[in-house]
């Protein structure tokens, strides 16, 4: 999906990974020369609390209950 909203703005993704040290990941949106256009909005609260988060993680060490 974020590579379609990428390219779909000219935009360029790069990925460098490396064993050990991590994934670094770079988007890449091309300028816009223009008058930047101010947009007022009102903020709304958002209710919460009941959120789940997803973690995933490909390191071996968290892999072991698996095997």
């Amino acid at each position: 999906m974020v590579y379609g909203i990428v390219k779909n703005h000219d935009g360029d993704i790069f990925l460098t990974s490396e064993p050990g040290k991590g994934t670094t990941v770079n988007v890449y949106f091309p300028l816009i020369e223009s008058e930047a256009l101010i947009v007022k909005r009102e903020t709304e609260s958002i209710t919460g609390g009941h959120e789940q988060i997803l973690f995933v993680d490909d390191e071996r060490r968290w892999l072991k209950w698996q095997h």
